[in-house]
């Protein structure tokens, strides 16, 4: 009986140790005014890991404007308190950050997207305060098994080639510029904002 027992434990211990995954698509989220798309359209597709050690992804997307690119962690570690029965932006963007839905934003990768405008993005993100792999804007990753994940593309403007500290602020930063101004602009004028989302409940 202990025999069984001892296996039966193994078995119930490996599978809620055990990856789950899924792939949904990348939309448009924003036009180049930083406007909500009305009528999206799917550019590629997200792939997600999930496990009790934390999350990875990988997105493979087409369409996007040339030029620096961040994409950012999005996680809902309580969605069922986020507000309107749905997790967006009424509860992570300021004044209305909504404390009840323990938003974290967190940088997961970044990158330069060429005359094609195909992209490739991947990263990883441990659960904890020192899960984060780069800046983490506000929180930390907590909750592996029911958290809502959105992966936000966010574009930078045309890459700083001849200016590698620039470059590098580019796709690692949220304002991805030096002598970023309060217009949401970089030092050339070209506006920041977010053209594709893809969105892990």
């Amino acid at each position: 009986m202990l025999a069984g027992a001892l296996a039966a434990f193994g078995s119930v211990s490996a599978r809620s140790n055990a990856a789950v995954s899924d792939t949904v698509p990348v939309m448009d989220f924003q036009d180049h005014g930083g406007v909500f798309v009305m009528n999206p359209k799917e550019r590629g597709k997200s792939d997600l890991v999930r496990s009790i050690e934390g999350l990875s992804m990988n997105i493979e997307t087409t369409d996007l404007p040339v030029g620096a690119y961040t994409v950012w962690w999005v996680v809902f570690n309580n969605p069922s308190a986020c507000s309107d029965g749905e997790c967006g932006e009424n509860d992570v963007l300021p004044p209305n950050v909504n404390p009840e839905a323990d938003v974290a934003v967190m940088w997961a990768a970044g990158g330069v997207v060429g005359p094609d405008r195909m992209a490739h993005f991947s990263g990883s993100l441990g659960v904890g305060p020192d899960g984060a792999p780069g800046p983490i804007l506000w929180g930390e990753y907590s909750n592996p098994t029911t958290s809502i994940v959105h992966l936000i593309v966010r574009y930078h403007g045309p890459a700083s080639y001849d200016d590698a500290a620039a470059l590098g602020e580019q796709i690692i930063t949220v304002g991805g510029a030096r002598d970023e101004d309060t217009n949401g602009t970089d030092p050339l004028g070209f506006a920041r904002y977010e053209p594709q989302v893809a969105i892990h409940e």
